[in-house]
Formats: structure tokens, sequence, C-alpha cells
């Protein structure tokens, strides 16, 4: 999505509607982990404890957003215990 974008590829942009993650969007998705781990080993802010303390993780089962909560989420604690569940109901709504 983002080279279509920066190509002007409207082709590209229109019929390609699950796009994966890209390379910068994976780095940022491993910084993200980085500093939730980090965080989990702080006292954090009240925001920080109460996201690490969630029993349940939830995304959009879109690819890019699939991509990023698992490899962002991959090591906290709800993940071990429940994965992170894909709603369906949860996907990006276009022309909003």
């Amino acid at each position: 999505w983002n080279r279509a974008t920066a190509r002007g590829d409207v082709a590209t942009m229109l019929t390609q509607t699950d796009h994966p993650l890209s390379r910068a969007g994976a780095a940022q998705a491993v910084a993200l982990r980085e500093a939730l781990d980090a965080a989990s080993r702080s006292t954090g802010d009240a925001l920080e404890r109460a996201f690490l303390a969630s029993k349940l993780l939830i995304a959009s089962p879109s690819r890019r957003t699939a991509q990023t909560a698992l490899a962002a989420l991959r090591d906290h604690p709800a993940a071990a215990e429940a994965g992170v569940v894909l709603r369906s109901d949860w996907r990006e709504v276009r022309g909003v």
C-alpha cells in the first residue's frame, strides 16, 4: 500500500485491499514489542500497567493488523494464555 501510494499506483491501491506489513511496519512492530518489554520491567505509568494487565488481546483480521499484533504482542502475558483474538467485525471501514 505504501509503495503503491508513493508511486500513485491507483490500480494496486484499489485491487489489493489486504496489504501485508511493510519492512518499515515490521520494524515498528518490533520496536513496539521492545518498548512493551521495557515497560513490563519498570513500574511504568498507569496506562502501561493497565495494558500489560489486559486479559484479552483483540485485533482486526486484516493482514497488516494481524501481523503487527502477532509481532508486537507475542510476549504480552495475555498472548501466552489466549493468543490474539481476530474479530471479523473489527475491520477497517473506508470512507468514514
